[in-house]
């Protein structure tokens, strides 16, 4: 969970373990880079607009790794986004808006999830 604020990256968390996940948050793009260096991730959940190193910046460095690579999963409000609408379409990412409902956020990284092991979803 990649979020430059703290309390918001631990709700989406917390949401996260509530269904399962194991979770490890970093609070900006410069620590999800240097998280992602060190060990292999299978999902990566990521505010789009973040000061510094935004989230197209650690989706290029995700596509950069070898295979197998992380889903990377967005999470945004609209407003933020609109200076990023050209990348979303052209990286064709899964986002979902802030606020999100939390039973479609679990949703979600469960179908990316089972879709990335070839498993049916639970």
């Amino acid at each position: 969970m990649v979020d430059d604020e703290p309390d918001v990256a631990d709700v989406i968390a917390a949401v996260l373990q509530s269904a399962g996940f194991e979770v490890v948050t970093v609070h900006g793009g410069r620590a999800a880079l240097e998280e992602l260096a060190a060990r292999p991730y299978e999902l990566v959940v990521c505010d789009l607009v973040m000061p510094e190193i935004d989230g197209a910046a650690v989706y290029r460095a995700v596509q950069e790794r070898p295979e197998p690579r992380p889903i990377v999963l967005f999470l945004t409000g609209y407003h933020d986004a609109s200076s990023q609408e050209a990348f979303l379409r052209e990286a064709d990412v899964p986002k979902l808006p802030k606020p999100f409902e939390v039973a479609v956020l679990q949703a979600t990284a469960k179908r990316l999830l089972s879709r990335k092991s070839g498993s049916a979803p639970p």
